[in-house]
């Protein structure tokens, strides 16, 4: 999440310098538009029982143990203080040659500071979102990968039975020993798969563990008990306007400008600020900026929408390819009771079913971190 880090060091300084300066499982209804994801996957870890760590509790910790938000509540208090000296500057009104110019930086100073307060206050929600986000990306992560090695391991097991059979037909000669190594060297790069898939599950805990702040080695069973439900179609070009409205990114800009235009309603002439059109210019570039942001936010949120729309699709189809996979290993099993086919043809079919409906589960996982992300597009900068 480099987005995010770059987001809190970049509103952090920027409001200082102003201050100073002035195992899923899917049960999925066809028939309707709602599909149930229960998630709980019961393992053990290194000879012992891993607990179980909701999504909720993640997010408990990692709110508690995030130093962008710590951070944050020390610019505010900090923020709080410089308001309150620079509001006893105002009460003083200098005398002397530069008494007015004193006065009026005085005010601009006072109304720069609690303008940058609201923002710091307002970044402080923005920043709880986006750590809410992460987190929850972070740990639908280990969902999946925890998923796509339950795959593999039913992957590595039945290519090992085929290496069992090719090995009994290569001792009656109904075999080669060229197709038993072939099968063979599957069958060991099946196994180094798992192994990187594990690795890679490995490297996912730890990354949302130094979220959490807790232990790198801690491991833990994960629970996700969600529902899930295709959004209903909505007018794309209306919520990206309301989006563009409420996005702290537009406010901060708009009062951005409000500093702009004080500047300018407060300049005084024949002194030693900055010049009227360098201040002119300013508020220029600041409105050009903001105009920017909003054009640029609508086109994410209209993308955004874009890739729901695809998933949703992704997954219609995908249904349809269940529908057959399940048709094939029906047939199997027909061939199987009939004598015509052997109990390993079966757990082959069977292969395409399992994977087809671990890409659905993960599918409507990512279905619903984008819609996160249409709801608040502030989420990801």
């Amino acid at each position: 999440m480099k987005n995010y880090k770059n987001y809190v060091a970049a509103m952090t300084l920027g409001v200082l310098l102003a201050s100073t300066g002035s195992g899923l499982t899917v049960y999925a209804n066809t028939n309707t538009q709602q599909n149930t994801l229960n998630v709980e996957d019961q393992t053990e870890v290194e000879g012992e029982e891993a607990f179980v760590l909701t999504y909720e509790e993640a997010l408990e910790k990692a709110l508690k143990q995030s130093y962008d938000q710590k951070s944050l509540m020390e610019t505010i208090d900090q923020l709080e203080e410089i308001r309150k000296q620079a509001a006893q500057g105002v009460r003083f009104i200098p005398y002397g040659p530069q008494g007015d110019e004193l006065a009026i930086r005085s005010l601009f100073g006072l109304r720069s500071t609690e303008i940058n307060l609201q923002m710091a206050k307002k970044q402080e929600v923005t920043l709880e979102d986006m750590l809410a986000f992460k987190v929850r990306t972070e740990y639908d992560d280990i969902v999946k990968k925890k998923k796509e090695i339950e795959l593999q391991v039913k992957m590595i097991e039945n290519v090992e039975k085929q290496l069992q059979q090719l090995s009994r037909k290569a001792g009656v000669g109904t075999a080669s020993n060229y197709e038993h190594q072939v099968q063979l060297n599957k069958y060991n790069e099946e196994n180094q798969k798992k192994s990187a898939l594990e690795q890679e599950l490995d490297n996912l805990y730890l990354k949302l563990n130094t979220t959490m702040g807790i232990d790198r080695t801690e491991r833990y069973d994960v629970a996700l008990e969600k529902e899930v439900e295709w959004m209903e179609d909505v007018n794309v070009d209306t919520h990206a306007k309301r989006m563009r409205s409420q996005h702290p990114s537009v406010w901060s800009q708009e009062q951005q400008i409000r500093l702009n235009e004080l500047d300018i309603q407060l300049h005084v002439f024949n002194s030693s600020d900055s010049p009227y059109e360098a201040k002119e210019s300013e508020l220029r570039k600041s409105q050009i900026e903001l105009s920017s942001l909003k054009e640029n936010i609508e086109q994410s949120v209209k993308s955004t929408y874009n890739q729901m729309k695809q998933l949703e699709t992704q997954y219609e189809t995908m249904k349809i390819m269940l529908e057959k996979a399940e048709n094939d290993r029906d047939m199997a099993q027909l061939r199987y009771d009939v004598g015509m086919g052997i109990a390993l043809d079966v757990e082959m079919a069977e292969m395409p079913v399992t994977s087809i409906k671990n890409q659905m589960e993960t599918l409507l996982i990512s279905y619903e971190q984008v819609r996160m992300m249409f709801e608040k597009p502030w989420l990801v900068v």
